[in-house]
């Protein structure tokens, strides 16, 4: 299974496009791969519905938002928890990580997206040791 965080927005060869079975974006770079403003967490809803024609499964984070994903199984959007926000340095690594590890373990794509959402915002709300120094 190949997942792609398109990361930073730029053109994607055409010849990537068929290799890919999950694309990760964010607001800016679904806005840029679906052609389409996303500024909001339904208007991430639909790029995550418009990219899935293209991709098999794709999950657009909103931020603070939220989360929409799209798949043949169906399509949604989760909203963000609500956390106190001490840094978002590493919040897409994050979730992408721990989406990827549930996926592994055979999670569906919902169940894999909740977990990691929720690890997403413990992340966020959370001093890192290590990016203090």
């Amino acid at each position: 299974m190949v997942c792609i965080n398109a990361a930073p927005a730029k053109e994607m060869p055409a010849e990537l496009a068929p290799l890919i079975d999950i694309l990760i974006v964010n607001q800016v770079e679904a806005s840029e791969i679906a052609h389409m403003q996303v500024e909001d967490l339904a208007q991430a809803k639909i790029a995550a519905d418009v990219l899935q024609q293209r991709f098999p499964q794709v999950i657009v984070t909103a931020g603070g938002d939220g989360v929409a994903y799209a798949s043949a199984q169906g399509s949604g959007t989760l909203p963000a928890h609500k956390v106190k926000v001490v840094s978002t340095h590493g919040a897409g690594d994050c979730f992408v990580g721990h989406l990827c590890a549930r996926l592994c373990q055979g999670d569906d794509l919902k169940t894999a997206v909740e977990f990691a959402n929720a690890r997403a915002a413990e992340h966020v709300s959370t001093v890192h040791e290590d990016a203090l120094l």
